[in-house]
């Protein structure tokens, strides 16, 4: 329990970093702005932070999730790229209502890295409805995942092109460095994820020996390393994330299963799976 408020604390920290930093050690002048200006600016900070994090909540690093398992890590992941959607929704009314003028936000011939902003924000909210609503689109695991892949990265390069072009706090002092930093973590992050260590994990396949029918719909599947490794620590109960790389006309398709052997059977894994959906 400890563990996991810490780790929250750090995520809450991290997000508040940028607003906290420039409001202490950059106020802007009194009469420079109003207060729903300095809100709204300060949403954006904290909405674009989020957007960097979501790479790690999404990533299924091991350090993030043992506090809370891998479900729960996810759903936050979910609930805050709604709160990200809301926070910057908000974002151009507050900045409009505080005297720039609603042309804002239904003008036209605006500067080309506002339209990168609002680019950003209605890719967020595709990517947002897509995810809550998938099932109702029809979509199929596979074909949404590859849109999440395509749009989320877009939106956060045009999100970092709009607040380092408009945001003039983030162009000096140590923001300067850190605010590129955070972008650029992120990209390394889900190329890690999505790219890199799916390409390692082939190098290190393993090998189908046994399936067992156990019911009319239910089958074990039994696995053993291929190339000599060792079998990966789990612990009773855990889950793991399969993918049969079978003959080319049939899809690969990653599916996660609870693990069915013991954690201390050293020699083969296995998973009992149920038939569910088109799988």
């Amino acid at each position: 329990m400890a563990t996991g408020a810490w780790h929250l604390l750090v995520y809450v920290l991290i997000i508040l970093f940028p607003p906290l930093f420039i409001s202490i050690f950059q106020p802007a002048p009194l009469h420079e702005h109003g207060l729903f200006y300095e809100i709204g600016k300060n949403f954006a900070l904290t909405a674009t932070m989020i957007l960097c994090m979501q790479t790690v909540l999404a990533g299924r690093f091991k350090w993030a999730e043992r506090p809370f398992g891998f479900d729960i890590v996810i759903r936050f992941h979910r609930n805050m790229a709604i709160l990200t959607a809301g926070l910057l929704l908000a974002h151009p009314v507050l900045i409009a209502a505080d005297g720039i003028g609603w042309r804002l936000l239904y003008g036209i011939k605006l500067p080309w890295y506002i339209w990168a902003g609002k680019a950003a924000l209605v890719l967020l909210l595709i990517n947002a409805g897509i995810s809550l609503y998938r099932k109702k689109l029809n979509l199929t695991f596979e074909r949404w995942r590859l849109y999440h892949d395509l749009i989320g990265p877009t939106l956060l390069v045009l999100a970092f092109v709009h607040s380092w072009v408009v945001g003039r706090n983030l162009q000096k002092g140590p923001l300067y460095w850190l605010w590129p930093l955070f972008f650029l973590i992120a990209a390394y992050l889900f190329v890690h994820h999505r790219i890199l260590r799916p390409r390692r994990l082939r190098q290190l396949p393993f090998r189908v020996i046994e399936v067992t029918p156990e019911a009319p719909d239910v089958t074990t599947v039994t696995m053993v390393p291929d190339r000599g490794q060792r079998i990966y620590s789990y612990a009773p109960g855990q889950f793991h994330f399969i993918t049969f790389h079978r003959n080319r006309d049939l899809p690969e398709e990653e599916h996660h299963w609870t693990i069915s052997t013991s954690p201390t059977e050293t020699g083969y894994i296995a998973s009992t799976i149920k038939a569910l959906g088109d799988f």
